[in-house]
Formats: structure tokens, sequence, C-alpha cells
């Protein structure tokens, strides 16, 4: 950009040094400039597309918001390549018509502001990933309907999701379980009779089966745990890093 500038301030205040020796061979590197960089642009539309739809985002939106600044910045790096070169292409076009140099000076400070305000944009986009970028609303909610729809799920509190990649994104909450639930999973899962008729045979018998009977119900909270990062993973797969405490 400051390249640029420099040689257009210097074109705009000193025309006579401006010269063009031969216009075939500037068209010649325009035109397989432009067919080069336009195939790479479309290239890199293309997968920014698809990362937009997975994300569930707005193809302006993950330009401005998505988890992946390396493949916006190359979007923006081949259009403003093409642009540049559409803008070079004219400018030069209008100075061989019109003999006029300003129009060369013309089209390398429209250049140089378009690389600025790609590289300012690109600095504001990359500066949100190093300082930890919040997930998109919907992404969000996407978890939240899964946490929300589980039997053994009171309230969820603390909820917080940062993005960690260009795919993934990282996601905490503290839930408050209901004990009933969880107890009657694992009463579902054993011989109630039996388990009364042992627990009751004497005082000693029944301390043992409280004991038991709390661990068994701490290992049953921890698959229920298990099970639920599983069946969130599998309905958005973008959540990777769960992290689900029990409050």
């Amino acid at each position: 950009c400051g390249v640029t500038l420099y040689h257009g301030i210097h074109s705009l205040l000193h025309p006579e040094s401006v010269e063009l020796t031969d216009i075939s061979i500037a068209a010649g590197v325009l035109i397989f400039s432009f067919v080069l960089e336009a195939w790479t642009l479309w290239v890199a539309f293309k997968a920014v597309q698809a990362s937009a739809q997975q994300m569930k985002m707005s193809f302006g939106a993950y330009l401005k918001e998505g988890p992946d600044p390396m493949a916006v910045a190359v979007l923006l790096e081949d259009a403003a390549a093409v642009t540049g070169v559409v803008v070079a292409g004219a400018s030069i076009g209008l100075f061989v018509l019109t003999g006029n140099p300003i129009w060369d000076a013309i089209g390398s400070i429209l250049i140089a502001l378009l690389l600025g305000a790609v590289a300012v944009f690109l600095v504001i986009k990359n500066r949100k990933a190093l300082l930890g970028q919040a997930v998109t609303e919907n992404l969000t909610s996407d978890v939240m309907a899964v946490l929300e729809t589980e039997p053994a799920i009171e309230s969820i509190h603390d909820v917080k999701a940062t993005i960690m990649g260009a795919e993934h994104f990282r996601f905490k909450a503290e839930l408050d379980f209901d004990g009933r639930v969880i107890a009657k999973q694992w009463l579902a899962q054993n011989d109630l009779a039996a388990t009364y008729a042992k627990a009751t045979e004497s005082q000693e018998a029944f301390e043992t089966f409280l004991c038991t009977f709390g661990e068994h119900l701490c290992e049953a909270l921890g698959d229920e745990v298990d099970r639920i990062e599983a069946r969130v993973r599998r309905s958005v797969p973008a959540a990777k890093h769960l992290d689900l405490e029990v409050e």
C-alpha cells in the first residue's frame, strides 16, 4: 500500500517522469494476471461459501465474524488483485487514449487505497481472533436446544462459547441436574426388590447400601454427562470442545 501510494503521489507531482514504452507487454501482463487471479478468487469464494454454510452464517457475516481469518485473507487478497488489475487496465487505457499521465497516478492511488482498506480489515479481524472471538448466536442456540431437551437437566448457567479454530468452537456451561432422574435411571437397571431386601437386612447393610448407591449415582452422573456431550457433538459437529460442569 505504501509503495504504491508513493508511486501514485510521485507520478501526480511529477507527471513528466511517467513513460509508457510498450502497451502490448502491459496488456499481456494484465490479461494473464486477471485470468490467474480470477480463477484463484473463484476457488477462494467457493471455499469461504462452504465454510459459511457449515457454520450457519451468511456470506457477509462470515467475512466479518467467521472463525477462519486465513480463508478470508486469501479471498480478500484475490478480490483486491482482480480489482487492482481492472483499475490498472483502465488507468493505462485512459493514459494511452488521452496521453495524460495523471491517469496512471490516479490508478496507483486507487490501488493503494484498496490495499490499505483490505489490510486494515484483516488487522481488525485477526485482532478479534487473537483476543478470543465469540461464537455466533445460531451455533450457541443449537447447543442450548440440545441441552434443554434433556430430562435430567433442570437449568443451565454460566454459558460461554469461544471460537477455537476454523471449524470448531469451545462451549462451556454449568448444568443443574435433577437427582431424581439420575436415580431412576440407575434403579431401572437394577432389581429393586432384591436390592431392597438386601439393604434392609440390618442397619449395617443399609449403611453399606447408601454408600454403594452414592458411588453408583456419581458414576451414573458422569456417564450422563458423557452421553449428553456425545449427543451435542452429533447435533452440532463444530462443538468439538465441550466443558459441561455439574453445578
